[in-house]
């Protein structure tokens, strides 16, 4: 039976000294006793202490990363807090290797390129339909609207004039002019259109106190500008007329360029008793067209 670093029995051997040199009685007596307490046990211990050590520092110096398999080291086989810095190669983690929040985060990068434009979405679900919107519920009210186009807008005519005198009336883009003139026998009351284009097309009834023929239809125009081409008093509307006390005309006129229209409903009256001479004109204009 042969027997190796351990625990064994070795009852047939025997270990013999040999020892040179003279020796005292004393030194006799020390190697007696050392002889004495020598067994094979304490020689095999002491050649295994000697083994391991000598294998561990062998290991230690001689034993690479060339002679572990790859991928067979695990982290229990690595002491905790045992690697440090200098046992990583430098460039040798990435950023996979730490956990969020490790690193701290770099500069800001500069702005990329805008990118292609996506393209459209699909179309979405039809939503449900809302509640109704009662009158009386503020939140149901929109948004003002804009001003609409204005309507037809009326002007009120009125216009004295004494006599000797003139009076300029606008009109929307005319003006009219109004003329009071004459003496008490020759009294006249005209009307003409100053200013603007366009014409005037107008029909009336002219009435004096007189019986005989006193009521007399009258039509008449004129382009635009035109002079006084209308009128009331001596010789209007009868040739025969010299002493009327009060003259008359009523009806319509109509103004119009190639914008719009405005259409004019009056009363034109001279007043001549008691020599008063006072003309006067009232009315009403309204007009329909384009926004001036």
């Amino acid at each position: 039976m042969r027997a190796g670093c351990g625990y064994g029995d070795w009852r047939s051997v025997r270990v013999g000294l040999t020892l040179g040199g003279t020796y005292s009685r004393e030194d006799s007596l020390v190697l007696s006793r050392l002889r004495s307490g020598l067994t094979y046990a304490n020689v095999v211990s002491t050649l295994c202490l000697f083994i391991v050590l000598g294998g561990s520092a062998y290991a230690a110096a001689k034993i690479t990363g060339k002679d572990v398999k790859n991928s067979s080291l695990t982290g229990k086989d690595v002491k905790n807090a045992s690697l440090t810095g200098v046992d990583v190669k430098d460039g040798s983690l990435l950023a996979g290797d730490f956990r969020a929040g490790q690193l701290p985060s770099g500069p800001r990068g500069e702005k990329g390129d805008t990118g292609a434009q996506g393209l459209p979405g699909g179309k979405g679900e039809k939503g449900n339909k809302g509640d109704p919107c009662l009158a009386s519920d503020p939140e149901c009210k929109g948004p003002q609207g804009d001003p609409g186009q204005p309507g037809p807008s009326a002007q009120r005519l009125d216009v004295t004039v004494n006599n000797g005198a003139q009076s300029d009336l606008p009109v929307g883009p005319w003006t009219l002019r109004f003329v009071c003139s004459g003496d008490a026998a020759h009294r006249l009351f005209t009307l003409g259109v100053s200013a603007g284009v366009g014409g005037i097309p107008l029909s009336g009834v002219k009435t004096i106190r007189d019986p005989a023929g006193s009521t007399i239809p009258f039509a008449a125009g004129a382009a635009i500008p035109s002079g006084q081409f209308v009128g009331i008093g001596v010789g209007q509307p009868n040739p025969n007329n010299t002493s009327g006390l009060f003259y008359r005309m009523n009806g319509s006129f109509v103004l119009h360029d190639g914008l719009g229209v405005t259409t004019v409903t009056y009363d034109m009256f001279l007043e001549n008793r008691a020599n008063q001479g006072t003309c006067l004109f009232r009315g009403t204009a309204v007009y329909a067209g384009l926004i001036r």
